[in-house]
């Protein structure tokens, strides 16, 4: 086969199913944003798609190209070094298999031939049952009429809020600034030595109020959150929730606070945290500044590729942890710069790292 036809053979489509399936298992699982797990699925895709075309290059055969792509997929969700040199060793069979069994008799070589397309069928009907678990999945859990709402009121490009009010004269606009577990000036100095007094005088200076013994009820951010933008305490958020799940970021996201902020002609302007969970992706301007989310770093981990990308760049993680707050306060200092005759509220949440574990809840060391 030659060059031209090899690179035109269209590649088989179960590789990148099953990556997809990984992903939006996982989506369902964390119930976060689908636009939160928008890079790793094209990530699933065009793995899942380049994996069997480049195999295709090797082998000339698009079936057994399928499968060398399949095992490629599975090499990079495998977390365990024994099952990766177990697939090595296979794909390196399965490479040479195919001129072995070309010096064989010719009806040998015709039955294994025949079963190539054989094994392309029923992998690609595993991989739609794999699709259609994940899509049960998500309608046990009651995903599907959330991620719905989801794709429509987080869209990048979707309308603005429809003000119902004008804004009242003399109404300010407001940044907001949370530092996520960030300490009190005196917790800062007993618990970890260190004195941010030149901070807190600069704050008076220009006329800030420092609250000196500040508490706050809860110790996780969600819930926090929750409390401030619906006005209620954790039990009348509970009650009207009727205990069927804790308070989770569409709590946040459609929080009272902000149908008041556009009744009175807000502008809401939300910069993200990195945790999804607490994300205010309805605001009607949502600043991304680019870095990996929580759901694409747990991706990673699960995927079994942390390892992999602390030995290519074993500063990743604190590299994008320094980005992503760098440009928090890049953002917040353009967008007070910014202010105008039109009011908004802006809400900065720079989160202390997004490298844990999706089941662990971001904690507010405010206390």
């Amino acid at each position: 086969m030659s060059f031209r036809a090899r690179a035109r053979m269209r590649p088989v489509l179960y590789p990148a199913a099953i990556l997809v399936a990984f992903v939006l298992n996982l989506l369902v699982a964390t119930d976060v944003s689908p636009y939160a797990a928008g890079r790793p699925l094209i990530a699933a895709v065009a793995i899942g798609l380049l994996a069997p075309w480049l195999a295709g290059f090797a082998t000339g055969h698009r079936d057994r190209a399928g499968l060398l792509g399949a095992i490629v997929v599975l090499m990079v969700l495998s977390t365990g070094t024994p099952a990766v040199l177990v697939l090595c060793i296979i794909a390196v069979a399965l490479v040479g298999l195919q001129p072995r069994l070309a010096r064989r008799p010719l009806a040998t070589t015709a039955s294994v031939r025949d079963l190539w397309p054989v094994a392309t069928r029923v992998l690609s009907i595993g991989a739609v049952i794999l699709l259609v678990a994940v899509g049960i999945k998500a309608i046990q859990l009651g995903r599907v009429e959330t991620f719905a709402t989801d794709l429509v009121a987080e869209a990048p490009f979707r309308s603005h809020q429809i003000t119902v009010g004008a804004t009242p004269r003399g109404a300010p606009n407001m940044v907001f600034i949370l530092l996520d577990g960030y300490p009190r000036s005196d917790k800062l100095l007993s618990e970890f030595g260190i004195d941010n007094s030149a901070f807190i005088n600069g704050l008076r200076a220009r006329h800030f109020v420092v609250a000196d013994r500040s508490r706050s009820n809860e110790t996780s951010t969600t819930s926090t959150l929750a409390q401030m933008f619906n006005f209620e305490s954790a039990s009348q958020i509970a009650s009207s929730l009727n205990g069927a799940a804790p308070p989770s970021r569409v709590t946040i996201n459609d929080g009272a606070f902000f149908g008041d902020l556009h009744r009175l002609g807000y502008q809401t302007v939300a910069v993200s945290p990195g945790f999804e969970d607490v994300a205010l992706r309805r605001a009607d301007t949502f600043i991304d500044t680019g870095q990996l989310n929580e759901f694409e770093s747990v991706t990673v981990q699960v995927a079994g590729l942390s390892s992999l990308a602390d030995a290519v760049n074993p500063n990743l993680a604190a590299d994008q942890d320094r980005a992503r707050t760098l440009d928090a306060f890049r953002v917040a200092e353009a967008q007070a710069q910014g202010l105008g005759a039109d009011r908004k509220f802006v809400f900065v949440h720079v989160s202390p790292r997004i490298y844990r574990r999706c089941s662990t809840p971001p904690v507010d060391r405010s206390t």
